[in-house]
Protein backbone atom coordinates (compact mmCIF):
# COMPACT_ATOMS: atom_id res chain seq x y z
CA UNK A 1 0.00 0.00 0.00
CA UNK A 2 3.53 2.37 0.55
CA UNK A 3 3.96 1.63 -2.51
CA UNK A 4 1.00 2.07 -4.53
CA UNK A 5 0.22 5.61 -2.84
CA UNK A 6 4.04 6.75 -3.39
CA UNK A 7 3.24 5.97 -7.27
CA UNK A 8 -0.25 7.05 -7.18
CA UNK A 9 0.90 10.33 -5.97
CA UNK A 10 4.19 10.34 -7.87
CA UNK A 11 2.34 9.84 -11.35
CA UNK A 12 -0.76 11.47 -10.77
CA UNK A 13 0.89 15.00 -9.78
CA UNK A 14 4.48 15.58 -10.16
CA UNK A 15 4.68 13.86 -13.29
CA UNK A 16 2.37 15.58 -14.65
CA UNK A 17 3.88 19.16 -13.70
CA UNK A 18 7.06 17.77 -15.62
CA UNK A 19 5.04 16.84 -18.45
CA UNK A 20 3.23 19.61 -18.68
CA UNK A 21 -0.23 18.47 -18.98
CA UNK A 22 -1.97 20.97 -16.76
CA UNK A 23 -1.71 23.23 -19.41
CA UNK A 24 -4.16 21.32 -21.62
CA UNK A 25 -6.28 20.84 -18.71
CA UNK A 26 -6.68 24.17 -18.08
CA UNK A 27 -8.00 24.66 -21.57
CA UNK A 28 -10.85 22.96 -20.51
CA UNK A 29 -13.91 25.11 -19.16
CA UNK A 30 -13.33 24.22 -15.31
CA UNK A 31 -11.57 26.52 -12.65
CA UNK A 32 -8.09 25.94 -11.35
CA UNK A 33 -10.00 25.24 -7.86
CA UNK A 34 -12.27 22.60 -9.76
CA UNK A 35 -8.87 20.86 -11.19
CA UNK A 36 -7.47 20.78 -7.67
CA UNK A 37 -11.03 19.29 -6.33
CA UNK A 38 -10.71 17.14 -8.88
CA UNK A 39 -7.12 15.91 -9.00
CA UNK A 40 -7.27 15.48 -4.82
CA UNK A 41 -10.63 13.45 -4.51
CA UNK A 42 -9.20 11.29 -7.69
CA UNK A 43 -6.43 10.36 -6.89
CA UNK A 44 -7.44 9.44 -2.85
CA UNK A 45 -10.87 7.44 -4.12
CA UNK A 46 -7.98 6.02 -6.10
CA UNK A 47 -6.45 4.67 -3.49
CA UNK A 48 -9.24 4.51 -0.77
CA UNK A 49 -10.89 1.72 -2.58
CA UNK A 50 -8.04 -0.74 -2.56
CA UNK A 51 -6.87 0.17 1.04
CA UNK A 52 -10.26 -0.26 2.20
CA UNK A 53 -10.82 -3.68 0.53
CA UNK A 54 -7.17 -4.91 1.77
CA UNK A 55 -8.14 -3.90 5.12
CA UNK A 56 -11.88 -5.08 5.33
CA UNK A 57 -10.30 -8.45 4.09
CA UNK A 58 -7.47 -8.76 6.35
CA UNK A 59 -9.96 -7.93 9.31
CA UNK A 60 -12.12 -10.46 8.08
CA UNK A 61 -9.47 -13.33 7.79
CA UNK A 62 -8.61 -12.32 11.40
CA UNK A 63 -12.32 -12.76 12.63
CA UNK A 64 -12.63 -16.10 10.59
CA UNK A 65 -9.24 -17.94 11.06
CA UNK A 66 -7.40 -19.03 13.55
CA UNK A 67 -5.52 -15.65 14.00
CA UNK A 68 -6.26 -14.18 16.71
CA UNK A 69 -9.02 -11.55 17.09
CA UNK A 70 -6.90 -8.97 19.13
CA UNK A 71 -4.67 -7.96 16.18
CA UNK A 72 -7.81 -6.59 14.96
CA UNK A 73 -7.05 -3.18 16.60
CA UNK A 74 -3.78 -2.96 16.35
CA UNK A 75 -4.08 -4.13 12.51
CA UNK A 76 -6.71 -1.04 12.35
CA UNK A 77 -4.73 1.08 13.53
CA UNK A 78 -1.51 0.29 11.30
CA UNK A 79 -3.56 -0.01 8.40
CA UNK A 80 -5.21 3.85 9.49
CA UNK A 81 -1.87 5.07 10.01
CA UNK A 82 -0.87 3.90 6.19
CA UNK A 83 -4.28 6.24 4.86
CA UNK A 84 -2.76 8.81 7.04
CA UNK A 85 0.41 9.08 5.60
CA UNK A 86 -1.03 8.59 2.02
CA UNK A 87 -2.86 11.64 2.98
CA UNK A 88 0.20 13.77 3.98
CA UNK A 89 2.01 12.77 1.26
CA UNK A 90 -0.90 13.74 -1.02
CA UNK A 91 -1.36 17.10 0.17
CA UNK A 92 2.23 18.43 0.60
CA UNK A 93 2.39 17.04 -3.56
CA UNK A 94 -0.65 19.43 -4.03
CA UNK A 95 1.22 22.09 -2.13
CA UNK A 96 4.30 22.54 -3.69
CA UNK A 97 5.84 22.22 -7.13
CA UNK A 98 9.28 21.32 -5.09
CA UNK A 99 10.20 17.44 -5.60
CA UNK A 100 12.88 17.51 -3.38
CA UNK A 101 10.19 18.61 -0.78
CA UNK A 102 7.61 15.60 -2.05
CA UNK A 103 10.48 13.38 -1.89
CA UNK A 104 11.36 14.39 1.55
CA UNK A 105 8.07 13.83 2.64
CA UNK A 106 8.05 10.10 1.24
CA UNK A 107 10.94 9.07 2.85
CA UNK A 108 9.44 10.44 6.41
CA UNK A 109 6.64 9.42 6.16
CA UNK A 110 8.08 5.56 5.08
CA UNK A 111 10.55 6.25 7.88
CA UNK A 112 7.83 6.48 10.72
CA UNK A 113 5.81 3.11 10.01
CA UNK A 114 8.83 1.65 11.79
CA UNK A 115 8.55 4.19 14.63
CA UNK A 116 4.64 3.73 14.89
CA UNK A 117 4.87 0.06 15.70
CA UNK A 118 7.45 0.66 17.83
CA UNK A 119 4.86 2.94 19.59
CA UNK A 120 1.67 0.56 19.58
CA UNK A 121 4.26 -2.09 20.74
CA UNK A 122 4.88 0.47 23.49
CA UNK A 123 1.12 0.97 24.80
CA UNK A 124 0.50 -1.68 27.37
CA UNK A 125 -3.86 -1.48 26.53
CA UNK A 126 -3.28 -2.31 22.60
CA UNK A 127 -0.43 -4.79 23.35
CA UNK A 128 -1.98 -6.43 25.92
CA UNK A 129 -4.57 -7.99 24.19
CA UNK A 130 -2.97 -8.63 20.40
CA UNK A 131 -3.17 -12.40 21.42
CA UNK A 132 -6.54 -13.13 22.89
CA UNK A 133 -9.29 -14.88 21.13
CA UNK A 134 -11.48 -11.65 21.76
CA UNK A 135 -11.28 -8.00 20.28
CA UNK A 136 -10.50 -5.60 23.03
CA UNK A 137 -11.64 -1.92 22.14
CA UNK A 138 -8.90 -0.11 24.64
CA UNK A 139 -9.62 4.05 25.37
CA UNK A 140 -6.13 4.08 23.72
CA UNK A 141 -7.21 2.59 20.56
CA UNK A 142 -9.80 5.44 20.25
CA UNK A 143 -7.65 8.08 21.26
CA UNK A 144 -4.59 6.70 18.52
CA UNK A 145 -7.51 6.62 15.65
CA UNK A 146 -9.47 9.60 16.78
CA UNK A 147 -5.53 11.47 16.02
CA UNK A 148 -5.33 9.80 13.23
CA UNK A 149 -8.71 11.07 11.80
CA UNK A 150 -8.05 14.37 12.49
CA UNK A 151 -4.42 14.38 11.07
CA UNK A 152 -6.26 13.30 7.82
CA UNK A 153 -8.91 15.68 7.85
CA UNK A 154 -6.21 18.24 8.23
CA UNK A 155 -4.15 17.31 5.45
CA UNK A 156 -7.09 16.96 3.38
CA UNK A 157 -8.05 20.55 3.54
CA UNK A 158 -4.79 22.91 3.72
CA UNK A 159 -4.96 21.89 0.07
CA UNK A 160 -8.22 23.21 -0.86
CA UNK A 161 -7.68 26.01 1.67
CA UNK A 162 -4.42 27.09 0.53
CA UNK A 163 -3.51 25.33 -2.97
CA UNK A 164 -6.17 27.63 -4.97
CA UNK A 165 -4.44 30.66 -3.36
CA UNK A 166 -0.85 29.69 -4.89
CA UNK A 167 0.27 29.91 -8.66
CA UNK A 168 1.63 27.01 -10.11
CA UNK A 169 0.26 24.52 -8.13
CA UNK A 170 -2.46 23.47 -10.08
Amino acid sequence: MIAFGVILVMYGIAQERKDKALLFVLSLPISPTQYLQAKLFSILTIFFVPWAVLTLGAVVMMLTTRIPDGLVPFFILVSTFMLMNFCLILCVALLTVNELMITGTVILTNMSVSLFFMLLGGMPEIQAHTLDNVVVWSPQFFIVLATQIVVMLIALTLPLCFGRARRGLI
